[in-house]
């Protein structure tokens, strides 16, 4: 006897075991399901890091990593951008949310906010370029009185005094009042404010430059490394979500027209990763709905459809815990996996119960039906990828009938003796 006899009686032989012991059969395989799934969900693991996906080995991946190293502040960066009314309630409000990341190390492992370092706040106007760093220093130098008087009584008294001793130094040009026009305008405004109740605050450092400021003035930058978990499907989620929340709690809220957005490459992985989430579950269950209705359709029998899907979602449980097993970690890559076996798998199922019903069409009983089911396509279905295909299938030889009813039933037969076993 042959290897491939052999087999083909072993595929025959255990799906007659499976009929006459089915209440049994189907006992174990639901158990061994649940242990399946019960198993997946609490070992299996998941790295969403997408660096891992290709060799570290590969030059471009070395050079990226020599890059990493020498530059380790621009890798995995998060960048908090702040836009205010004016200037000074962005500084204000990025500063107080740089002091709340700082003060999580457990988060956060780099905070860094350009306007509070020393360096910048000392030398900052060295990177204005020329002609603007000279208009600035010469009304600072006209201001120097006036400032120096307020310096000592930083008050409202202390302001109304500054601008009264001003106004009677001031004489009647048109160019002294208009350097005192935007000072009068912008405390009417904040009296304004401040009586409808609006939060209103006087930008000192738009009245310092002369000029209204632009969208770039009014916005405040923050750069963040937050500590990465792998292990969830979202490295970031927890940092992001950390950052909202201490937005919500700034004395500067969205009523004072304060805006908290994020950017950066970590935000923009996020937010694919959360694409790829959702779009692999409703891609899952489409799939599973359609498959259902096309089996339905096809089968046209509730048990031979129950008995598909039942078979479909054992293997995938069954698969999954295999991958637990054998891998013990999935990435972004496996996200596709139970779409494609839910495609794949179950044209095994639609084969072995088209072949039954033809069975029973032809006269065979359920028993008989089935066996001649896995002697006709068992063995194609279970050593198909495996084995040699025959060079071409054998001629039926039986005489076609003119009468459709006996066609039928001999093409029935004919498909059931020419198809290779």
């Amino acid at each position: 006897m042959s290897l491939g006899k052999a087999f083909g009686r072993a595929v025959v032989g255990w799906v007659d075991l499976a009929r006459r012991f089915a209440w049994a059969v189907t006992i174990l395989c639901i158990a061994i399901t649940a242990a399946c799934a019960v198993y997946t969900v609490r070992e299996v693991g998941i790295n969403t890091d997408t660096s891992d996906l290709l060799s570290k080995e590969l030059p471009y991946r070395k050079a990226y990593q020599t890059f990493k190293d020498a530059f380790p502040v621009l890798d995995d960066v998060l960048v908090v951008v702040i836009d205010a009314p004016n200037a000074d309630i962005a500084g204000d409000a990025a500063t107080e949310l740089a002091a709340k990341l700082t003060a999580q190390p457990d988060r956060f492992r780099s905070v860094f906010h350009p306007a509070s370092e020393a360096f910048f706040r000392e030398e900052g106007l060295l990177f204005l370029s020329l002609d603007k760093l000279t208009d600035l220093s010469l009304r600072l130098a006209d201001a120097q009185p006036l400032l120096g008087t307020l310096a000592g009584d930083m008050s409202l008294r202390g302001l109304f005094d500054v601008l009264t001793l001003a106004m009677r130094n001031s004489d009647e040009s048109e160019d002294t009042a208009g350097r005192l026009d935007p000072v009068f305008r912008a405390i009417a405004d904040a009296a304004n404010g401040e009586r409808q109740g609006e939060a209103y605050l006087v930008s000192w450092r738009e009245l310092m430059n002369g000029v209204p400021a632009e969208a770039k003035d009014r916005r405040e930058f923050i750069s963040v490394q937050p500590i990465l978990d792998y292990s969830k499907v979202q490295p970031a989620s927890d940092a992001i979500r950390t950052i909202r929340a201490l937005a919500q709690d700034l004395s500067y809220g969205p009523d004072d027209g304060v805006t908290v957005r994020l950017t950066g490459s970590v935000a923009i992985d996020h937010e694919e990763l959360e694409t790829v989430k959702n779009g692999a579950g409703m891609a899952g269950l489409a799939s599973l709905v359609l498959v259902s209705l096309l089996i339905a359709v096809g089968l046209r029998s509730g048990r031979l459809v129950a008995a598909t899907l039942v078979t479909l979602v054992c293997g995938l449980i069954w698969t999954a815990a295999f991958a637990t097993v054998a891998v013990g970690t999935l990435n972004l890559m496996s996200v596709a996996f139970a779409v494609l076996f839910i495609g794949l798998s179950v044209d095994f199922g639609i084969h072995f119960c088209l072949r039954y019903r033809e069975e029973l069409a032809s006269g065979l009983d359920h028993a008989a039906a089935l066996r001649a089911a896995a002697a006709g396509g068992g063995q194609a279905l279970t050593s198909a990828p495996w084995l040699r295909p025959r060079a071409s299938l054998p001629s039926c030889r039986r005489p076609i009938s003119a009468s459709p009813s006996s066609a039928s039933s001999q093409g029935s037969a004919c498909s059931s003796r020419c198809l290779p076993t």
